[in-house]
């Protein structure tokens, strides 16, 4: 067999058993946390921004919007990876980057309305920071997939104290019979 034929077999793999551990109810649970904690921390930093005077949020409100995307998708993809139960960190990114998918079409629909009226000043600017940030976020949300993938093998693979070892024909010392 050709060294690059193995690469390729062994990714091809690694696609199937992640995509084998896909649980979109999980996957749900988890957009669903992000965007509500996005909701409620974007909710936070305006009452903050309008609070102190400003008419329309902007300038520190912009950095507050971006690490409110970064820190939600990955709770929310950590917790869909923590909930799907995957086997692999792999299948873990891979539900955190639908997780992340689901997220940005859906919160994308629901955005669209508010900001309809809201036009910054330097478009191409914002464009490319808006292009940026959500590549940015997958990865973040790749992360926080495998992040809870991991955590729960980790809770899985330890024994509690309540576990007892099976007893096998190694274990069992031999016995005398007598007369």
């Amino acid at each position: 067999m050709h060294p690059t034929h193995a690469v390729e077999t062994a990714t091809k793999h690694k696609l199937r058993a992640a995509l084998s551990d896909w649980n979109w109810g999980a996957i749900a649970a988890g957009v669903v946390v992000a965007l509500a904690s996005q909701i409620l921390l974007l909710w936070l930093g305006n009452a903050f921004a309008l609070s102190v005077g400003d008419e329309q949020p902007a300038g520190g409100f912009a950095i507050w919007v971006i690490v409110v995307q970064l820190g939600s998708l990955f709770l929310g993809a950590a917790f869909a990876g923590y909930l799907a139960r995957t086997s692999s960190i792999f299948s873990g990114a891979a539900v955190g980057a639908f997780t992340w998918a689901l997220a940005l079409v859906l919160g994308s629909a629901l955005a669209t309305q508010p900001l309809a009226g809201w036009r910054p000043q330097d478009v191409s600017a914002a464009a490319w920071t808006t292009f940026f940030g959500a590549i940015l976020s997958l990865i973040t949300a790749m992360l926080g997939g495998a992040l809870g993938s991991r955590s729960v093998r980790r809770i899985v693979d330890e024994p509690t104290p309540y576990e007892r070892p099976i007893a096998t024909q190694e274990h069992i010392a031999p016995t005398r019979l007598s007369p």
